[in-house]
């Protein structure tokens, strides 16, 4: 079931639409002509405006006043009959564009500067541009003379055309735009994580493991804060499948300070306490069918294994527990493992 749509106070939304695997959306300038005015006659036909734009190569960025009903109708108009134009144009069938689009609502007058200056530096980040004067974006009309964007709103926001173009030299960052958003952790700190909660030395492994516990390891990132593009890059699993996977909640999440029930569930190690042997190799059996031969199968059936129950609740454990606990306490239940395997041997 689909989400709806935040709706915005202001009626200004920062609209992003992407070709279906990042495909290119626009193969000549004709494309982006006509583009360009089947949008204008789509927002004079709603009574809209377009604030600001950027046409990049796979994806157009958009900054539209319009009410949210009047949006759906202009993007489900725009996106349908561009593309048909498209597909018959360059002899092309199926779906040009990606799913949804995205609408982003403005909140206030900074937030709508600060998405202005990012719509217009995209060209520069892409290193398609050495400055935000970009032909296929709004900024000349800023600049010079306005054809379709309606400059006067944010023209009012800047003290004067000075103003407007030195905002531009900022370099945009991502909480500006999302004032809503968690900050995000760097790729480097982003690849530890994704090594220690998955047990291996590489991230890629999680794609290896079986579906069920791939996406909770999938939801338990996402919780830290470990964006969708950074677990695609480091994990190679697709994006569709990491969306699929909700975030953990603050229980779950593997960096957090409160101590894992898991551990502090587990028994101390005793005569009267220890399984069996028949009894432990079954619970690895369990965990080795459920998780596989990966790394992760080794911190589920050690745990479990050393436990110290005389039934498979402790297989049940494992899916409740944290990953914080699994990962933590695999040292000290390796060595209450080898405890209990010497008292068995004796």
């Amino acid at each position: 079931m689909r989400r709806p749509r935040a709706q915005s106070e202001s009626h200004i939304y920062h609209v992003i639409t992407r070709g279906t695997g990042r495909q290119n959306i626009f193969e000549d300038d004709p494309d982006r002509h006509f583009f360009l005015n089947l949008l204008n006659a789509l927002l004079t036909k709603h009574q809209g405006k377009l604030l600001a734009w950027c046409l990049m190569g796979n994806h157009v960025h958009l900054l539209l006043k319009t009410p949210l009903p009047s949006l759906s109708l202009i993007m489900q108009q725009l996106k349908g009959r561009y593309a048909q134009r498209f597909n018959a144009r360059h002899g092309r069938i199926g779906h040009l564009f990606s799913g949804r689009y995205k609408s982003i609502p403005i909140h206030d007058d900074a937030h709508l500067m600060a998405v202005v200056r990012y719509i217009h530096q995209n060209p520069v980040r892409a290193g398609i541009s050495t400055t935000c004067n970009y032909r296929w974006s709004s900024f000349p009309e800023y600049i010079g003379s306005p054809t379709i964007t309606d400059t006067s709103f944010v023209a009012s926001i800047f003290a004067d055309r000075v103003a407007f173009v030195a905002g531009h030299l900022v370099p945009v960052c991502a909480a500006e735009i999302r004032p809503d958003a968690t900050s995000r952790l760097s790729d480097d700190d982003a690849r530890r994580i994704a090594s220690r909660v998955a047990g291996s030395s590489k991230p890629q492994a999680i794609g290896e493991m079986p579906k069920r516990v791939r996406d909770r390891i999938l939801g338990v990132l996402r919780g830290i804060g470990l964006s969708i593009r950074q677990l695609e890059r480091l994990t190679g699993i697709g994006r569709g499948i990491i969306q699929r996977c909700r975030p953990a909640t603050s229980d779950e999440d593997p960096t957090a300070t409160a101590s894992p029930p898991l551990v502090e569930s587990a028994p101390a190690v005793s005569q009267s306490s220890i399984p069996g042997f028949r009894q432990r190799r079954l619970c690895r059996r369990f965990l080795s069918r459920a998780s596989g031969r990966h790394a992760a199968a080794n911190h589920y059936a050690t745990i479990a294994a050393s436990a110290c129950l005389d039934d498979m609740t402790s297989a049940k454990a494992f899916r409740s527990g944290t990953f914080r606990a699994l990962l933590e306490a695999s040292r000290s239940a390796n060595a209450r493992l080898r405890t209990a395997d010497n008292a068995v041997a004796r």
